[in-house]
């Protein structure tokens, strides 16, 4: 279904690409280039090569990898350019500019039949299958919590933030310095984001946890594991275990690290806590919507995988609501596939978007320039129906 119509999420951390109408990408791969080989070849050789990330908090800055990346995805899916729609994803609030950005490199270097580009959240929605929801898209740089109702995002109320899963590494590089282990080289720090997939976790109790910790009582349920290049993995009271035969000593590092998500300072982040966040943006919207939208928080992104996230934050925003009078109960929605759930809408929206007025077309754009992107690349909210706005982004 949709052979040559295709689906592009260009994430911070990771890129997913597939054909429309697919339930799952047929590639994920690091959004990154490590001369001269791309995505996950670049594993095994990270020591080897100099590594380069173009997209920095959601922004692509760098086009000339973003470029080489793209060539990559369109060759892994044996697919040629000129014969293909592309449907590509983009943060809430991605400047014009970016947007003709991308539509010229689509068209002008690699001669794509028709393209689209829509705003993560919504894809999220479209996801779930609902039109109503409070989206919280916790990505590897950039967090976005965007409440839309019935298929209008309010954007007086979204929050896009600078947080994600780069800091939960970055500030689990920085605890085990303190305990000797520097993992500072980009070898060091894909071992730390290694370290962080396998086996961090969110504490109910940080404290209590910490607690716990101190005497010792881990449970019997250890993990073991093969990491890549063969790095092997033992959380056997929580060693990590180098391929040279180096062994790290986790400690409360597994889940005091996550907690720069509940307590940004800790990385020195003028942000608040999620779970404020969170509140902050339902209570900023219509007080008629508050309710639908606390029973419907729909977490997904790649760091929402974390082990323990969605009871603690359950637990959080249940206390921050009350603080503020609210006795309505919240629900937080951990569907599966979260991690992929933009591509996932992208893939459904691309599979059955037909009509010609939602994609700019090769000849559309060879005759009429940056204009027609203006008119038919607006953000999806503005083709649903209702004007984006502008939404507040939290740097």
């Amino acid at each position: 279904m949709g052979g040559n119509i295709l689906a592009f999420d260009n994430g911070t951390g990771f890129m997913k690409v597939g054909f429309a109408g697919r339930k799952k990408p047929s590639c994920v791969f690091p959004t990154m280039l490590g001369t001269p080989v791309v995505g996950k070849r670049v594993v095994g050789l990270k020591s080897m090569l100099q590594l380069s990330r173009p997209v920095k908090r959601g922004t692509i800055e760098n086009w000339d990898v973003m470029k080489t990346l793209w060539e990559f995805a369109f060759k892994l899916l044996k697919v040629t350019p000129s014969e293909c729609k592309v449907l590509l994803t983009e943060p809430l609030f991605t400047p014009d500019k970016t947007r003709e950005k991308v539509a010229k490199i689509m068209f002008e270097e690699f001669n794509v039949r028709a393209l689209q580009i829509e705003v993560q959240p919504l894809l999220a929605l479209y996801a779930y299958g609902k039109n109503t929801g409070m989206i919280v898209d916790i990505g590897h740089g950039l967090t976005q919590l965007v409440p839309i109702y019935r298929g209008f995002i309010i954007p007086k109320a979204a929050r896009i933030v600078p947080l994600g899963g780069q800091d939960i590494t970055t500030y689990l590089i920085r605890l085990l310095m303190h305990r000797g282990y520097y993992l500072t080289t980009i070898m060091g720090m894909e071992i730390a984001k290694e370290i962080k997939e396998r086996l961090c976790y969110v504490a109910l109790d940080p404290r209590e946890e910490a607690e716990r910790m101190r005497r010792r009582a881990w449970p019997e349920d250890l993990y073991t594991g093969i990491a890549e290049e063969g790095t092997e993995i033992k959380r056997a009271k929580g060693t990590y275990r180098l391929i040279d035969g180096t062994v790290i000593r986790l400690e409360e590092e597994v889940f005091l690290a996550p907690e720069v998500l509940f307590n940004p300072s800790l990385i020195g982040a003028d942000i608040k806590p999620l779970p404020s966040l969170i509140i902050d943006s339902i209570m900023a919207c219509d007080i008629d919507l508050r309710k639908e939208l606390i029973k419907h928080i729909i977490l997904c992104g790649g760091t929402s995988m974390l082990k323990g996230l969605p009871k603690r934050l359950m637990k959080e925003l249940v206390n921050g609501l009350r603080e503020r009078g609210i006795r309505t109960t919240p629900k937080v929605v951990t569907p599966k596939l979260r991690e992929i759930f933009v591509w996932i809408g992208a893939s459904k929206l691309a599979s059955l978007v037909e009509e010609r007025d939602l994609w700019v077309y090769r000849e559309e754009y060879e005759k009429h320039g940056i204009r027609i992107l203006r008119e038919k690349l607006a953000p999806a909210q503005a083709k649903l129906g209702g004007g984006m706005g502008r939404a507040e982004f939290l740097m």
